[in-house]
């Protein structure tokens, strides 16, 4: 990788951010882990006292309104998860590669 190359003797390059995941909690949830819960039931719970607020006294209504918020925030959370892991490992190996090849 350029960082190995920048810093031979260095291993700072270790823990760049597209190089270093911290592990996860008791090999449960990482950060992404985390973020995809956390987010999404913030959002759900605004999404919940706004339905509330204009439902006026409905109490079902609002918990729907709020769990569809919260299923879709979360699947739209894993989806960009997952391109973002393809996005990067297509760059990095392009990255490889040009290194790879202006090395020689």
């Amino acid at each position: 990788m350029l960082e190995r190359r920048l810093l031979p003797g260095d291993h700072l390059w270790q823990y760049g951010a597209f190089s270093f995941r911290q592990s996860s909690l008791w090999g449960f949830v990482g950060a992404t882990g985390a973020a995809l819960i956390i987010y999404p039931t913030v959002i759900g719970a605004w999404a919940y006292l706004t339905a509330l607020g204009i439902s006026r006294g409905r109490p079902l209504g609002p918990l729907i309104v709020a769990g569809g918020v919260v299923v879709v925030a979360f699947g739209l959370g894993k989806y960009i998860d997952n391109r973002h892991k393809r996005m990067l490992q297509a760059k990095l190996a392009t990255v490889a590669q040009e290194v790879g090849v202006a090395g020689e």
